[in-house]
């Protein structure tokens, strides 16, 4: 995305953080029933968007998808164990 390639990679990660925290509060808000899903939807496609450029241009893919792997792992035996 075009964007990405204009902003430094520093402004890439403090927007990814932003989208993050927006994110967060809005889950939380809709928790409390404050908020709509649509609202919801919307800050999740726009946290995608973001840890898809972190994903594809800034940090390691293997060691990201040996992470999720390994998490899921852990998911799944909490879920086993209960």
């Amino acid at each position: 995305m075009k964007v990405f390639e204009k902003n430094t990679t520093n402004k890439n990660i403090m927007k990814s953080i932003e989208e993050l925290q927006e994110l967060s509060l809005v889950l939380t808000q809709y928790l409390n029933k404050n908020i709509s899903e649509d609202k919801v939807e919307e800050e999740i496609a726009h946290v995608i968007i973001r840890m898809r450029y972190l994903y594809k241009y800034k940090f390691n893919k293997r060691n990201i998808c040996r992470h999720i792997n390994k998490k899921i792992k852990q998911l799944d035996k909490n879920v086993n164990n209960r």
